[in-house]
């Protein structure tokens, strides 16, 4: 080595040391500057911060030539700089009960990976006028739910997807101009919107019907829905009468069981269609003569045979695709085709005029519309309904239940169509079950985060607010911009205080004028998040003191005064935004890295301190963030190795991180090979205890080294085995690697959800066709360990033994489509 950066404590050797901030620096620039000038063997030696040097200690390594590039000496102990994997469950905080006033609620981790389901953290809210808070004992569970977990289904651009839209429980809370539901009364809503897979939910009083006291809370879940999905279709719009015939698409599932029971009693003849012969033979035993195949791409001519030519005059369908033209010739004369699935409606798909000849109609069944328009006769049908089910009229379903900690396993049930009746999620048991976010957030503090004004500051503010926060304080340097007052907007829509200031963080006086306003005016601070911050990159040796001290203003000095305005506060988090710029030396950004390194000293300082504190150094953000702000630097950045963070994603991990019992956590996407190809071996060391990839790596960790799996195929092999067995609910030796994933039950939406999880292990960009492509473990990894070796994106090209009926140009909205044809089976 040429060049050695000898500090005292600079770096944390254990949770808890003290450190020195302005030591700090030297290891963020010099690893900068062991990337940008490789030839200088740039060594990284800290020497306790106290106390005499080891004079014998740090000779030897001096002169050891180990090649070690960061090194720390402590006490004749000699420590080397490694990283360690781990997923965001380790680093939450210890799980804890729900308190008074919070709610649970189910909710999506990484859209389309189902294992990433989790309960999360939030603040019950009082009902308004007219509303009733139900305190939630069970939740039906409905293939909506299943396409929005899988990422297919964003009923509002920015807007998380809430799950759950019937339940049963019991009334806890109402609001004014409510007369005739009161608290205790056991009920059952249905209400789209209300996030009904949760402890608690709040849902209009109109919307909901008494159950009697003899009825499960389990039972009662699985109705709503699906009994008011048949009775407006055949009754209010079909006006279906007695001695008519009715075909029953989806007829094992919830709505098509539902349908037959409401059918029964208008005394019309069913026909009825399931996808599995054990399907078939379980409607044959309910007493159904007439039974088809809904796979079968010809059932129109069955149905003829079955009618004596002449069809039947009401189909209720869930089938998307080439079966609605088939459906439609199944019709009679005056017939009605009553559409329930929504994939060709959102797709405004065609179908000729010339089915509608001879008094023949089409109706598109939309429930969830129906309770946001009419929400006064939404109720009324469904207290009517409910009263059939009293008294006997409408039988109760088969349920299969799971409790809310198992919630990923019903969802892989109804993708897989493995199900017969209803399933449904007891949330009850979440007033005592464990929550693994453990975000200390609570509805009664003030919160303060500084950068609150740009991209990133919103999305923490945003994330704040999803876990129940009422009170957050924006600061930045400027006053908002129309596109964070949009955001701003949003949050006091929902009930959110938000105070805005201009200023500069890193003035001390200006910030303490703030605090005196929080004091007088809001609630009690009890969290910061700092993430305010500058860039001016260039090459180190065209670096200034000024350049350094641009980007130090607000990165540092605002951290510092923040750390001493907060003084004697009982805070319960202190986050700031570091960078892996730090850690990972990014060429280009010595003083960025230099800052950011003093941002992870100052958590350590204050953890030594016995205050909270936590540096997340992220990678580079997605669409946001300072790196998309710069031209092409996102790209820049992706081409060494690090790949850009979705700002979806990123706020999911805030949000777990928030309550993370450690002082530094690096999250980010990292293509290791890449990286290696870029820098300089001073690097290398950082990632030597960290385990190759596998197929069991937990869903939330973060992205695999895609570089490990370049040219091996037993690498590979063990990932795509162990992530279809993960998508599979099996045990890896149970997945065959030679026969094609339809032979042992990977249906499409699986192999959507199998996809999902492949991108986010290897970094790649996957057509929704690859896997359908390339069917067998064995053929799949050959084609994934050539993507990575070419280090480019070709074409996904069919393997020999491809499905010759499936297109590779068949996109996600294909997908979504078979998603839905799925319907069949549930």
């Amino acid at each position: 080595a040429k060049l050695w950066l000898v500090t005292r404590g600079a770096c944390a050797v254990e949770t808890g040391d003290a450190v020195s901030v302005a030591q700090a620096s030297v290891w963020g620039l010099g690893g900068v500057i062991a990337n940008e000038s490789p030839d200088l063997g740039c060594r990284l030696l800290d020497l306790a911060r106290e106390g005499e040097a080891d004079a014998d200690a740090f000779a030897s390594e001096v002169l050891s030539g180990s090649g070690e590039p960061r090194v720390a000496l402590r006490q004749g102990g000699r420590f080397a700089a490694r990283l360690r994997l781990r997923s965001e469950d380790e680093l939450s905080g210890p799980p804890r009960p729900l308190r008074a006033g919070e709610r649970g609620e189910i909710a999506i981790g990484t859209p389309g990976v189902l294992d990433s389901l989790s309960i999360k953290r939030s603040a019950r809210r009082a009902p308004g006028p007219g509303e009733v808070e139900i305190e939630v004992h069970a939740a039906g569970l409905n293939f909506l739910d299943v396409i929005k977990a899988m990422g297919l289904f964003d009923p509002a651009a920015g807007s998380a997807p809430t799950l759950g839209a019937e339940c049963a429980g019991r009334v806890v809370r109402v609001g004014a101009n409510v007369g005739d539901v009161a608290v205790g009364d056991r009920v059952v809503a249905f209400s789209a919107g209300s996030q009904m897979l949760s402890s608690h939910a709040v849902v209009p009083a109109t919307l909901t019907a008494k159950i009697a006291d003899d009825l499960s809370y389990e039972h009662a879940a699985a109705l709503p829905c699906v009994y008011l999905t048949s009775y407006f279709a055949l009754v209010e719009a079909a006006r279906m009468r007695a001695g008519e015939t009715v075909l029953v698409h989806s007829a094992t599932g919830g709505v098509g069981l539902s349908a037959l029971h409401v059918a029964r009693w208008l005394g019309a003849r069913v026909i009825a269609s399931a996808g599995t012969e054990e399907k078939r033979r379980y409607l044959r035993d309910l007493g159904i003569a007439d039974v088809i195949d809904s796979r079968s791409a010809a059932f129109a001519a069955t149905v003829a045979d079955m009618t004596g030519g002449r069809g039947v005059d009401v189909v209720l369908n869930s089938l998307a695709g080439a079966a609605i033209p088939e459906g439609l010739a199944a019709l009679a004369p005056y017939g009605r085709f009553l559409e329930i699935g929504k994939r060709d409606m959102w797709d405004n798909s065609r179908i000729g005029m010339g089915c509608l000849l001879q008094n023949r109609a089409m109706f598109g069944v939309d429930l969830a519309a129906l309770t946001v328009e009419q929400p006064e006769r939404a109720g009324a049908l469904l207290r009517l309904v409910m009263e059939r089910v009293a008294d006997g009229t409408f039988p109760l379903l088969p349920v299969t239940i799971f409790p809310a900690s198992r919630a990923s396993e019903a969802f892989g049930m109804m993708a897989a169509a493995k199900h017969i009746g209803k399933l449904v999620i007891a949330t009850h048991g979440m007033e005592a079950a464990r929550d693994t976010t453990a975000a200390p957030v609570r509805p009664d503090a003030t919160y303060l985060i500084s950068g609150g004004l740009g991209a990133l500051g919103l999305l923490a503010a945003q994330g704040l607010a999803d876990l129940g926060a009422r009170h957050l304080v924006l600061c930045g340097r400027k006053e908002p911009a129309k596109a964070a007052l949009a955001t701003i907007d949003g949050l006091r829509a929902k009930g959110v205080q938000v105070v805005t200031h201009a200023l500069d963080i890193g003035d001390e006086a200006a910030v303490r004028r703030v605090f005196a306003d929080v004091a007088a005016n809001m609630p009690t601070l009890r969290g910061v998040v700092h993430g305010a911050g500058v860039l001016d990159d260039a090459l180190t040796e065209e670096l200034s003191a000024d350049r350094f001290g641009t980007v130090m203003r607000g990165k540092v000095e605002g951290a510092r005064v923040l750390d001493r305005c907060t003084d004697g506060l009982d805070l319960d988090f202190f986050v700031m935004f570091s960078s892996v710029a730090a850690l990972l030396g990014s060429m280009g950004q010595g003083n960025y890295a230099a800052a950011n390194a003093m941002l992870d000293a100052i958590a350590a300082d204050r953890i030594a301190r016995g205050l909270p504190a936590l540096s997340i150094a992220w990678g580079p953000w997605a669409e946001i963030g300072l790196a998309a702000e710069t031209a092409n630097r996102g790209e820049r950045i992706a081409g060494r190795g690090l790949l850009s963070l979705p700002p979806a994603e990123g706020r999911r991990m805030f949000e777990r991180l928030l309550g993370a019992g450690t002082p530094y956590v690096a999250a980010m996407h990292f293509d290791r090979r890449r990286w290696m190809e870029m820098a300089a071996p001073a690097t290398a060391s950082l990632f030597a205890d960290l385990p190759e990839a596998s197929g069991d790596e937990p869903a939330g960790s973060a992205a695999a080294d895609a570089g490990a799996f370049a040219g091996g195929m037993e690498a590979m092999s063990r990932l795509v085995v162990g992530q279809l067995a993960a998508v599979l609910r099996l045990s890896p030796d149970r997945v065959p690697s030679d026969k094609p994933f339809r032979s042992f039950g990977l249906d499409s939406l699986m192999g959507l959800e199998l996809r999902n999880r492949l991108e986010r292990a290897l970094g790649l960009k996957l057509s929704a066709s690859t896997i359908w492509n390339f069917p067998t473990a064995n053929q799949l990894c050959a084609h994934l360990v050539a993507r990575l070796d070419e280090g480019r994106p070709p074409p996904d090209v069919a393997a020999p033994m491809a499905d010759p009926g499936k297109s590779a140009a068949r996109d996600l909205e294909d997908e979504l489509g078979e998603a839905e044809a799925m319907l069949a089976d549930l």
